[in-house]
């Protein structure tokens, strides 16, 4: 960002100053020690090889980064029925019954 009336961005004033792009600005201490799955070519990773976007995680070891898709399917699967128990909440089962045999 540049100031008004500079021609050059003082790196001290920059708000990405001391953050690495390549690595999505990730800049969490013992992180870059963890390990990571990445989700768009599937294999494990140690510290911030690719961006944050495409990294699930981190993990304490390779093996349980391996298993990310497993615990990731869980938390999904977990996640949609806490979900569906919310909307259905006041509601009777044969309402919630109903409600999904339309769908």
């Amino acid at each position: 960002m540049r100031s008004v009336g500079s021609t050059k961005a003082d790196s001290s004033t920059r708000p990405d100053s001391g953050r690495d792009r390549r690595m999505g600005g990730d800049t969490v201490s013992g992180d870059s020690e963890k390990y990571w799955y990445n989700l768009t070519t599937g294999e494990v990773e140690k510290g911030f090889e690719s961006p944050a976007i495409d990294r699930a995680g981190p993990y304490d070891t390779a093996e349980e980064a391996a298993h990310a898709p497993e615990a990731l399917r869980e938390r999904s699967r977990a996640w949609a029925e806490e979900d569906a128990r919310e909307d259905a909440w006041g509601r009777t089962a044969e309402e919630v019954t109903e409600q999904n045999d339309e769908k």
